[in-house]
């Protein structure tokens, strides 16, 4: 099943598949952080409704819920 990172369930391993409508700059951006196709990635909370916290690579990372609503992954 397909989800938003905004919206993915929380403590699963998912597969990120697209990223949706993002700047070269952005996108570069993304890329440094890990956040590219084909990596896997796990939603470890949303401690408040503007942000999700997520391990990808081995590591912690806190993330805007408007840069989430721009990763597609699949799990």
């Amino acid at each position: 099943m397909e989800y938003l990172l905004s919206n993915a369930p929380i403590n699963k391993q998912l597969k990120i598949t697209k990223i949706l409508d993002v700047s070269d700059k952005l996108l570069h951006r993304f890329s440094e952080l890990g956040i590219i196709i084909g990596q896997k990635v796990t939603v470890m909370c949303s401690p408040t409704s503007k942000s999700r916290v997520i391990c990808i690579r081995g590591y912690t990372l806190a993330l805007d819920i408007t840069l989430c609503q721009r990763v597609v992954v699949y799990g």
